[in-house]
């Protein structure tokens, strides 16, 4: 899970897993205040196909959710909880995303946490 521009690790990572052909299994939740703010989505869309989700808290496009990321959206999305997240953003976004995959009972060990 990405929150603006803590997209920037990840971009590398998906890079290298697609040229490995090791992309099975990973999915990129991208949170974005408008669709101007994405960075290198053509690219990360092309990548990771319907694996690649937009949320955008401060405009509402069809075809992508217009939300922030709360306790209903993980349960909404998220099948298998016992996995390792990646979260890198902003300080409030990571400890907000975190808390709620904790309190949903990912283990604390799962979590590899940028800032």
């Amino acid at each position: 899970m990405a929150g603006g521009s803590g997209i920037t690790p990840f971009i590398s990572i998906f890079r290298d897993l697609y040229k490995k052909k090791q992309l099975l299994g990973n999915k990129l939740i991208y949170y974005n205040k408008t669709s101007d703010d994405v960075i290198m989505g053509n690219e990360l869309k092309k990548i990771l196909k319907n694996n690649f989700i937009n949320l955008y808290t401060r405009e509402n496009i069809i075809g992508f959710a217009g939300r922030r990321i709360d306790r209903n959206y993980l349960i909404e999305n998220i099948v298998n909880f016992n996995q390792h997240f990646y979260i890198c953003g902003s300080s409030d976004f990571v400890k907000t995303v975190s808390e709620l995959l904790l309190d949903l009972g990912v283990n604390p060990n799962s979590l590899v946490i940028e800032n």
